[in-house]
């Protein structure tokens, strides 16, 4: 359920925060699939970002930071690959991009 996952997460985020020292943690945003080939994990997705986000939104938890990949839940050009699962040469270059844009985020907070 996307209330356990969210959790598991952002506690795992905790341990790494306080019992490893690390001072910035990023957690990406759930990518959707093809619906086709995964019924409901669109759904599922957006109910654990929501989860996500609300959990993060205490305040408590001011040393995650929720990063949302842009441009790909309604993107025009394909993203993922023909399998569903896996992104397209387009969609790795905008995900990498992505996350770039997170690691540069951290080392400047």
């Amino acid at each position: 359920p996307p209330e356990k996952v969210a959790q598991y997460l952002v506690s795992l985020a905790s341990y790494m925060h306080f019992g490893l020292d690390i001072p910035t943690i990023i957690i990406e945003q759930v990518i959707p699939r093809h619906e086709v080939k995964y019924p409901g994990f669109t759904q599922l997705a957006i109910d654990t970002n929501k989860e996500i986000a609300r959990l993060l939104s205490s305040g408590e938890y001011n040393f995650i930071k929720f990063w949302k990949h842009k441009g790909f839940w309604h993107s025009p050009q394909r993203l993922l690959a023909a399998d569903g699962t896996h992104c397209s040469q387009l969609g790795l270059r905008k995900y990498w991009s992505s996350v770039r844009g997170a690691l540069l985020w951290a080392r400047h907070h």
